[in-house]
């Protein structure tokens, strides 16, 4: 047999047998009552009492929602039926009133119309049959019984209806929906007894208001009845409304994904749902026990005080702000909290409703992209825009308060690209975390250290009574720099340079500030490194005047300010002109003429270093063709040109040294570049690269201030250099050291072992002039020879040494300057 087989008789089958049960019951007392009623005189009262129950009564109910049930009025119509004209009357009306419920149920099944007219009918007669064999007949009951006993006839006739529909439809009930006798009962029908009690005691009030006063009475009363039952109906909808205000509230607060609670105006919790509960980490208990404000943060509970009491005194219906609570650990929990009022009806202050949404998460991510935008990822300092901003800060300040004095420290690592470049970027990084850790070490609290980019750090030191204080600093901080870093397992050491901005300058913006410190740290590289230089006013006046400087500068090619100066470069064995050196010069309309050292750092900084190098090519190469048709002499002799180490490093020399060429007509065996030792050997590869190509192109090249740079052997041999030029230190030692003429043989010995020339740099004594002609140098300038020339004045020179007057054809016109 199959554990799973479907049962003969089901649940389906148990409740149809019922229904029609009831039905075939039922009907025989529905025809008896009908047939028994139409026996008698048509009564017209009955007849409307049907007809309003019909279509009135049944849709009119009286709610209670203490026990969540309703009065119908048939209800009372019927057992008024049953009081007044006994039993068959009251079947009719309750047989109309079931008829009408099962139309307004839309119902089209006959089984459902017999069995809800069947089961009225049940229903009916039991609760009469009882009430009249144990009180009399209706006429009985409603005239004759006293007082007391008709009011136990009411309560026995609702008691019987009350059980006889029970029975009927508790049956239908457990075998629907499958669950036990005292659950159904419980559940569905232990309140509606009620029900049948009110209903029972309207209608014999009803019954004894005809019998007493008739018509009239029940004309006087209806009014009443009518004004009260809108009145309780009006009453029943308005608590419907709260009770649903009051649910939808309920299930909001308690399952909202927000923290929620409501408060006393004098700040205890009076609710706290479990949202709350959860953010503070109290149980719902303990919490209920505390005031808010001791959940909230000291630095947040005075401005979050000072709202709420505007909201209790009415300036303000409610606010939201972030605040900041403390939960059970301590730990604090960043949030948006909005509070509002609720009142009551005459409209005074009930309570107060705390919405807490958490944000920490969100406030903790805003931390951090704060911090990482104003600190540097490495070392975790603050980086140039926060150091700025505080340095802003800093000058506001010292504005409105003239005493505490304040500097800013620029320090630069000295030896930090070696590093960088021989252990790798790696070891680079870990020395700038050691070296961040130990600046740190050198300030206060109220100071600030910050990392610029690369090797640059910055100190704002605050509150100062003496300038001197920032000088202790800086030399702590050197001290500090200077002891060796472990790295690894590499022990490293560096330096740096520092430069001092201090606030006796009076600085207006941070730039300034800065900028100057800046200069003041370079200053102190150029002092040697491992030091520190303070910016003063004499170091910030030669600020303001490279700032005009560097200004001027870029107009000085429009303007054609700039002059070459030529110096003649002598064979020390003929002493006739082999070489001519142009020496670019501004004549600035204010500062007057200029030397190189003056400007050509600042061309360097500001881009515009390879503009001037051509100018002074194309017109050094002009003025020496020109030079050369009046003067037969000059046939063989060469312009020596002086180029930037960033033009060099560059693209474009070749095609520029070329282009120039061509357009002059000098040939390119008289145009000579020179390049220092330092600045070759800076960016090697591209240099050698463009060395070569002006090396094919027949321009010479000369390598200027040989001796106090880096070259090896190797560099010389291997690059296409023609000149070596002897820097002046070693010319100068000729006077004082007699180490300085061996020195001088040497590079001589090796330009000559390497097929170069040599020429003698800064020659200003007829000493130094005879010593390098014993020792076989063979050529040379300096002032002892020639200063450098204006073009007039070089061409009276030439026309001196020539003995004759100055051609006409050598003037101002002719040699005039050519802009690019």
């Amino acid at each position: 047999m199959r554990l799973n087989q479907r049962p003969f008789i089901t649940k389906a089958h148990l409740m149809e047998a019922y229904r029609w049960l009831v039905i075939v019951c039922g009907l025989p007392v529905f025809f008896a009552a009908a047939v028994e009623l139409y026996a008698s005189p048509t009564n017209l009262n009955l007849l409307l009492l049907i007809v309003f129950t019909t279509l009135f009564a049944s849709r009119i109910s009286i709610k209670f929602p203490s026990f969540n049930g309703t009065i119908t009025v048939s209800d009372s119509l019927i057992f008024v039926a049953l009081l007044m004209w006994g039993q068959p009357a009251a079947i009719m009306t309750a047989v109309a009133e079931a008829i009408a419920l099962t139309i307004r149920l839309r119902s089209k099944l006959l089984r459902t119309y017999l069995f809800n007219i069947t089961s009225s009918t049940l229903t009916t007669w039991f609760g009469a049959t009882v009430l009249f064999e144990t009180f009399g007949s209706a006429e009985t009951i409603s005239h004759d019984l006293s007082a007391f006993s008709f009011v136990l006839a009411m309560c026995l006739l609702a008691l019987s209806y009350y059980v006889g529909n029970m029975i009927l439809t508790a049956v239908m009930q457990i075998l629907k929906l499958d669950i036990s006798q005292w659950k159904t009962w419980s559940q569905y029908y232990l309140w509606t007894c009620i029900t049948f009690f009110v209903g029972a005691a309207l209608a014999g009030i009803f019954v004894k208001l005809i019998f007493l006063g008739g018509i009239v009475a029940i004309l006087l009363v209806a009014p009443i009845a009518i004004i009260s039952y809108l009145a309780y109906t009006s009453y029943i909808r308005t608590v419907d409304a709260l009770q649903a205000s009051e649910s939808r509230f309920r299930s909001s607060f308690d399952y909202a994904t927000i923290g929620m609670g409501i408060v006393s105006p004098s700040g205890d919790w009076l609710e706290v749902n479990k949202s709350l509960s959860d953010m503070l980490g109290f149980p719902e208990e303990e919490l209920l026990s505390l005031n808010y404000r001791d959940a909230i943060h000291p630095e947040c509970a005075v401005d979050v005080q000072n709202n709420v009491d505007r909201i209790i005194d009415g300036e303000i219906p409610a606010f939201q702000a972030e605040a900041r609570f403390r939960n059970r650990t301590g730990s604090d929990v960043w949030t948006m909290l909005g509070v509002s009022t609720a009142h009551d009806s005459q409209g005074e202050l009930r309570h107060l409703i705390l919405q807490v949404q958490d944000i920490t998460s969100r406030k903790l991510a805003e931390e951090k992209l704060w911090f990482d935008a104003n600190h540097d990822a490495l070392t975790g300092l603050p980086n140039r825009a926060a150091f700025v901003a505080r340095l802003k800060d800093v000058i506001k300040w010292k504005k409105r308060s003239k005493k505490p004095q304040y500097a800013t420290l620029f320090l630069d690592l000295d030896g930090f690209k070696i590093v960088n470049d021989s252990l790798g970027h790696a070891a680079g990084d870990e020395l700038l975390k050691s070296v961040a850790r130990r600046l740190l070490d050198c300030i206060r609290g109220r100071d600030i250290v910050a990392r610029l980019g690369g090797d640059e750090f910055t100190v704002l030191l605050v509150d100062l009574e003496t300038i001197d204080q920032a000088i202790i600093v800086a030399e702590r901080i050197r001290s500090k720099l200077s002891a060796a870093f472990e790295i690894g397992d590499q022990e490293i050491f560096i330096g740096t340079s520092i430069g001092i901005a201090t606030s006796e300058i009076g600085y207006r913006t941070a730039d300034d500030m800065l900028r100057d410190a800046d200069a003041a740290m370079y200053q102190a590289k150029a002092s040697g490194k491992g030091c520190y230089s303070v910016f003063d006013h004499d170091m910030y006046s030669n600020a303001i005047r490279q700032l005009h400087l560097a200004n001027d500068l870029r107009r000085a090619l429009e303007r054609n300010e700039f002059v070459i100066h030529y110096q003649p470069i002598k064979s020390l064995e003929t002493d006739k002109i082999t070489e001519l050196e142009a020496l670019v010069r501004w004549n600035h309309p204010t500062h007057g003429l200029l030397s190189p050292a003056d400007f050509i750092p600042l061309a360097e900084e500001n881009g515009i270093i390879n503009e001037i190098d051509n100018w002074v090519m194309l017109n050094a190469c002009h003025q020496l063709k020109r030079l050369q048709a009046d003067f037969e002499e000059l046939r063989d002799v060469s312009v020596s040109v002086n180029v930037s180490s960033r033009h060099f490093a560059q693209v474009g020399l070749f095609d520029t040294a070329k282009n120039v060429l061509m357009e002059t007509g000098l040939p390119a065996a008289n145009l000579i570049l020179e390049i220092t030792e330092s600045a070759m050997i800076k960016n090697l590869t591209n240099t050698a690269t463009t060395l070569r190509e002006l090396n094919f192109l027949g321009v010479k090249i000369a390598l200027d201030d040989f001796g106090t740079g880096y070259s090896s052997l190797n560099y010389l041999h291997e690059l296409p250099i023609s000149i070596l030029k002897i820097d002046r230190s070693f010319v100068a030692r000729i006077d004082t050291e007699n180490e300085g003429i061996e020195i001088l043989k040497a590079i001589i010995a090796l330009a000559t072992s390497l097929r170069m020339e040599t020429t003698a740099e800064g020659i200003e004594t007829a000493k130094q002039l005879d010593a390098l002609r014993s020792i076989g140098c063979r050529r040379g300038q300096g002032y002892f020879l020639s200063r450098p020339l204006p073009v007039e004045s070089l061409v009276e020179y030439l026309q001196a040494e020539r003995g004759q007057v100055i051609p006409k054809a050598v003037s101002r016109g002719r040699l005039r300057l050519v802009n690019l």
